[in-house]
């Protein structure tokens, strides 16, 4: 499972790399569509021909339309590619997914999502991972010593 949970993230961040490039590289593109639009009008307003003129001037503004609209798509990629998928700070337990930045834990015997904060699965009644229980019944974390109810120590 922790292999899978690693290969998840892993295409996650070859999956925003690749978007980040390919909008980089359409932007780069549309900058270059642009200027080659802007010399085609510039050399059809110097131009002695009429039909060239006409004819590059057309052109250019075309391309420029073009140029424009390309950039300004791959600008909205890059600014989105640039905000999605954050690497999670949290710690996520296996066969669970991070969704943006929040993490949605399921029941390991059960497979329900669990609440925020809950000590068991509210389906099943397991306990859930990441805490002890106490001979008192008490649940408490995983990194407590002693138990928070009755004060004796826990035994991991």
């Amino acid at each position: 499972m922790k292999k899978e949970k690693k290969e998840v993230y892993k295409e996650a961040r070859y999956g925003r790399k690749a978007l980040l490039v390919f909008s980089s590289v359409l932007f780069a593109i549309s900058i270059g569509i642009i200027a080659f639009g802007i010399s085609l009008l510039v050399h059809g307003c110097k131009s002695d021909v009429s039909s060239q003129i006409a004819l590059n001037i057309s052109f250019g503004v075309m391309l420029m339309l073009l140029g424009l609209a390309s950039g300004s798509i791959s600008l909205v990629m890059l600014i989105t590619s640039l905000g999605m998928i954050k690497n999670n700070q949290g710690n996520v337990k296996d066969g669970n997914r991070a969704i943006g930045t929040i993490n949605i834990s399921k029941c390991e015997k059960c497979g329900t999502e669990l609440v925020e904060g809950a000590k068991f699965c509210s389906k099943c009644g397991q306990a859930v991972e990441g805490t002890i229980q106490c001979e008192c019944g008490e649940l408490n974390n995983i990194d407590a010593k002693f138990c928070s109810k009755c004060g004796k120590e826990l035994k991991q």
